[in-house]
């Protein structure tokens, strides 16, 4: 199947298999996926990579399945299974997961202020969990006085009242990226029906999206 991908990652060789291009091994973490498979054919590290666009590659959230159900149909599409039994995701392609959403921001400046924001956000809620989680483990074995542990546990209920708003606010962010990506979709369709012929990877017949809306 034929994806129209925001960065250039993988390209169609003559034979109309997938390559790792030259531009994606300018890239330190997509490098290191490329010369962690020491086949020399490299269909890992083409199945990995494949595998990570589909998981953040905007131009496709228009599906929009739930988290578990796109990680579960990226690897079920990307081949990884045929090649090794029981791979497993590490730390290294959550990097390159990572990397792949930074760096298609740069195409979209608005996704890439949404994507920063949604990053802020998730390091804040972090941080204020860690700080509730941290001050229950002073009360447990501290010798407060009853006035203390009573404004020590209404400071911790206001840190998960604050939590609870920024996950508002996180699921806001992803929702206008849903829109910004299916601007962008839009955008790039209207411009290959405008003028001209579209060649092999912007026809949208091959696009995964244009199967699923003629499944």
């Amino acid at each position: 199947m034929k994806y129209d991908f925001t960065l250039p990652v993988l390209e169609l060789n003559d034979i109309g298999e997938y390559e790792v291009t030259p531009w994606a091994l300018t890239v330190k973490e997509f490098r290191g996926i490329y010369d962690a498979d020491k086949r020399k054919d490299k269909k890992k590290a083409i199945a990995v990579m494949l595998y990570v666009a589909i998981c953040e590659d905007y131009s496709l959230w228009g599906l929009k399945l739930p988290n578990h159900k796109l990680l579960e149909y990226a690897r079920r599409h990307c081949g990884i299974d045929n090649i090794e039994k029981g791979w497993e995701v590490h730390n290294g392609i959550r990097t390159a997961r990572e990397r792949y959403r930074e760096l298609q921001g740069y195409v979209c400046t608005e996704m890439q202020m949404l994507f920063a924001a949604e990053k802020s956000i998730q390091s804040l809620t972090r941080l204020i969990v860690r700080i509730t989680s941290d001050a229950d483990k002073v009360i447990e074995k501290s010798q407060l006085d009853g006035g203390s542990v009573e404004e020590t546990k209404e400071l911790i209920d206001d840190l998960l009242k604050k939590t609870d708003k920024l996950s508002d606010r996180l699921d806001t962010l992803r929702k206008l990226q849903d829109k910004i990506s299916a601007l962008r979709r839009e955008e790039k369709m209207a411009k290959i029906r405008g003028g001209g012929t579209a060649g092999p990877k912007e026809r949208p017949e091959d696009s995964l999206i244009a199967k699923q809306r003629n499944a």
